[in-house]
């Protein structure tokens, strides 16, 4: 935590607990684990993950496989109109 700035520090030591747990969810931490832990780990392990520069993890889109297929029906159709 000493390597990052003082600035840096300060704006995540006011975090909330439930942000830190968050972030560091949304950085693939498992979540049972984060809520295990107290304040000054929270703090130590964000620390961490920012001076490794970790990005959070992104949750794929979920598809609807009737619009999917409504939609590649449409594209078709359109390819379709733009060969004729």
């Amino acid at each position: 935590m000493e390597k990052l700035s003082a600035s840096r520090q300060q704006q995540f030591k006011k975090m909330a607990d439930e942000r830190l747990r968050t972030k560091l969810v949304a950085a693939s931490y498992e979540e049972e684990l984060a809520w295990s832990w107290d304040r000054e780990e929270l703090i130590s392990r964000y620390a961490e993950v920012l001076l490794e520069g970790a990005k959070p993890k992104v949750a794929p889109a979920s598809v609807n496989p009737a619009l999917e297929r409504e939609r590649l029906t449409f594209e078709m159709k359109k390819m379709g109109s733009r060969a004729a």
